[in-house]
């Protein structure tokens, strides 16, 4: 009997750490929508963000000049062995790229995919309603700032 309640109590207490998966849930700050605030003329871009849903945040980044979209990137952000992975999709990448999340505090994250030719490196940093992204990597350095929009 204290075989069957010590296995019941792993059970429900191992998925209840699973459904949560704190990793993720520690992001919920990047969820909405943001615009950056420094557009070139003409230009408006975006980035969307959805809430967790098992374990993996989707984002869309998005670029219109005029009434044309001119550039959209799908990311998302994925739980994979307990290592989360900042996953970016763009038109000139035939495949998936993954940037590994290295440091992440309460109001931003850090990730790199050395291999990669540019970026190789991607950070995330909110300030109260203004989000820094921040893409570097052999030698350049390119920040796009967002303000959190309805």
């Amino acid at each position: 009997m204290k075989l069957l309640l010590c296995i019941s109590s792993f059970l429900v207490f191992g998925m209840m750490s699973i459904a949560q998966n704190p990793a993720i849930n520690d992001l919920s700050w990047l969820t909405g929508n943001w615009t950056a605030i420094k557009n070139k003329p003409g230009k408006l871009r975006t980035e969307r963000w959805e809430p967790a849903v098992t374990g993996r945040m989707q984002g869309y980044g998005i670029v219109v000049q005029g009434r044309d979209t001119t550039f959209m990137e799908k990311m998302h952000i994925e739980d994979k062995d307990g290592t989360l992975y900042f996953v970016a999709e763009v038109p000139e990448n035939k495949k998936p790229v993954f940037f590994k999340v290295i440091t992440m505090s309460k109001d931003g994250f850090e990730c790199e995919n050395p291999d990669h030719d540019f970026p190789k490196k991607i950070t995330y940093q909110k300030r109260s309603d203004t989000l820094t992204v921040n893409i570097s990597g052999n030698g350049n350095s390119v920040d796009f700032i967002f303000t959190r929009t309805p």
